[in-house]
């Protein structure tokens, strides 16, 4: 893996977009576009959607941001409920 020597910007609306009936992605940054070191998409599924089928990176990591609502996630043998923690100081303990 290389390191990045320059800034990567993608603007949103500058992104590939990929749609499916339950889901957009935006490819916001490529492999390619980093030298290696990093993709990011920004992936918004319908609630009970499922994402991508069970996989395996060999050369990457893959790391889940939850913005909003929750979402189960395989990790080896066990299925993980992931959510964002609610709000502090907002009527939330």
């Amino acid at each position: 893996m290389s390191m990045i020597v320059e800034t990567a910007i993608v603007r949103e609306i500058d992104a590939e977009t990929i749609i499916s009936p339950a889901a957009t992605g935006r490819l916001l940054l490529d492999s390619s576009d980093t030298g290696g070191a990093l993709s990011t998409i920004r992936m918004t599924l319908a609630e009970g959607a499922d994402g991508a089928v069970p996989h395996h990176h060999t050369t990457s990591t893959e790391l889940f941001y939850i913005l909003e609502g929750k979402a189960r996630v395989l990790t080896g043998e066990e299925i993980v409920t992931c959510a964002r923690p609610p709000a502090q100081g907002r009527g939330h303990p």
